[in-house]
């Protein structure tokens, strides 16, 4: 579970943005999910994360059926460190 799973409501498609900001992680599997079809973005500020992955990267539907994952890390449209 990502400490920022994105959460599309299938019906409305909005798009979430995060700020996650002076965050200490020391273990997880990731840090945020987003659904890059619908212009999510999640933005990590002044945090330490040690070597857990920023984003998971999505493509989004609107089945309700789980997203297919497409990548990982940082891509400065999406997945953002500042």
């Amino acid at each position: 579970m990502a400490f920022y799973p994105s959460l599309v409501d299938q019906f409305t498609l909005a798009i979430c943005k995060a700020t996650i900001q002076s965050v200490i992680a020391t273990s997880g599997r990731v840090i945020a999910g987003v659904n890059t079809n619908y212009g999510d973005v999640a933005t990590l500020k002044g945090s330490s994360i040690g070597s857990i992955p920023t984003c998971w990267l999505y493509t989004g539907n609107n089945t309700g059926a789980e997203p297919t994952k497409t990548g990982t890390g940082v891509n400065g449209k999406n997945c953002i460190v500042s």
